[in-house]
């Protein structure tokens, strides 16, 4: 991901609970403290061990005076910023940096060196030589990229102009579809904005959004089918020296964040109605480009909500009409309770969004529930019976 040009004091220090890092992967200097992004490391490994690196030492790369010439037989030729991890396959994908190759590694492979190549997605090289790190060519430069629950991957650049998706399979495609657009409610912080949005890092949520956090600690919400962005928040807690590199959900459900400018420190986002983070501690982190890891934002909290609910009866059926809704309401029809029942709606946040109380003496009734309000999603809807304290769930897509 981007990084600051400017290498900044350390601050600050905190507590780490090693299984944040269960399944998550860095892009980083295997020297620790440079910006040449030439390795790849397992954050769940004794020491972080490189699994992934170039096979012979080269020039250093990263604000290069003169031209050099590029060997594109390198794992990683020219830097790379962008990585991701699908657990089905086993695979990371990451994409090198100005020659924009979408690559990939099996990490069951017994040579861990031997990669894969996709395609390119945008080469930006001259004669097949190394460009230097101005702010006129880094707009192009690929430093995004995570896998979504749709059995696509998805990169993006850091002007927001280059949107593309690969499929998560054997016959591995890239498909560009565009750019992105903002908001009108983001105001004069736009996706594009190069002081606000570029670099970062981007994860994927349970419910098929897209969030990117950029270096300069803005997060937006990316719409893959609208590719509307919006601008969410400014992550706080967060000196403005610690541009974020870095960003995977863990385990937990949480989002770790990474730096290329503070060493032996991370930093963690557990709240994300205030999106405060906190630094901790880790002697392993070093200059890093870019974290991946197969979890989902809010996955873990949508179970939780699923968890305190009693299994369904059979006997007792919930239906919801339309559903999927564009209509600005949906009908949840109960059937086999009389009396009073709650509904409520819960968002991929777990939080409740809406709460309504009926009363029929038939078994048979229909709630209307109002969704106009509503954010395009997928909302659980709880339903509770007042008199036996009995609940069930079911799921309605608002568009």
């Amino acid at each position: 991901m981007k990084k600051n040009l400017l290498i900044l004091p350390l601050l600050f220090a905190g507590v780490l609970n090693a299984q944040s890092f269960k399944g998550i992967y860095e892009i980083t200097d295997p020297g620790k403290t440079g910006f040449d992004w030439q390795g790849i490391k397992s954050l769940e490994l004794a020491e972080n061990n490189v699994i992934l690196k170039n096979t012979r030492e080269k020039t250093k790369v990263y604000g290069a005076f003169k031209a050099e010439a590029i060997d594109r037989s390198q794992p990683i030729p020219t830097n790379a910023a962008a990585l991701a991890y699908d657990e089905t396959s086993n695979r990371l994908y990451y994409v090198t940096m100005h020659t924009g190759q979408l690559r990939y590694i099996k990490l069951n492979a017994r040579n861990l060196q031997q990669f894969t190549e996709i395609g390119t997605v945008q080469d930006l090289t001259t004669n097949n030589q190394t460009v230097q790190l101005q702010p006129q060519n880094q707009g192009p430069v690929i430093t995004r990229l995570t896998t979504g629950n749709n059995n696509y991957g998805y990169g993006l650049s850091n002007d927001g102009k280059t949107f593309f998706k690969f499929s998560l399979n054997n016959k591995t495609e890239i498909k560009q579809l565009g750019s992105l657009t903002d908001d009108p409610k983001n105001g004069n912080i736009s996706i594009h904005n190069m002081a606000t949005s570029w670099g970062g890092d981007m994860v994927a949520d349970a419910d098929g959004n897209l969030y990117v956090i950029s270096a300069y600690q803005y997060v937006f919400k990316i719409n893959t089918t609208t590719k509307v962005a919006t601008y969410i928040t400014k992550i706080s807690g967060l000196q403005p020296q610690f541009t974020v590199n870095g960003a995977a959900v863990t385990e937990e459900g949480d989002l770790l964040l990474s730096s290329a400018n503070y060493l032996n420190k991370r930093a963690i986002v557990k709240d994300f109605e205030t999106w405060n983070a906190a630094f901790i501690d880790d002697i392993n982190a070093g200059s890093s480009s870019d974290l991946a890891s197969p979890y989902l934002l809010f996955a873990k909290k949508i179970t939780e909500v699923k968890d305190a609910v009693k299994p369904v009866n059979k006997e007792k059926l919930l239906q919801a009409y339309p559903n999927p809704t564009s209509a600005g309401f949906t009908n949840i029809a109960i059937s086999d309770i009389s009396g009073d029942v709650t509904v409520e709606l819960f968002d991929a946040n777990g939080s409740a969004v809406t709460k309504n109380v009926t009363n029929s003496s038939v078994k048979n009734q229909s709630v209307r529930v109002n969704t106009s309000t509503l954010s395009k999603g997928t909302y659980l809807v709880k339903i509770t019976d007042n008199k036996t304290k009995e609940t069930f769930n079911s799921k309605i897509v608002v568009q």
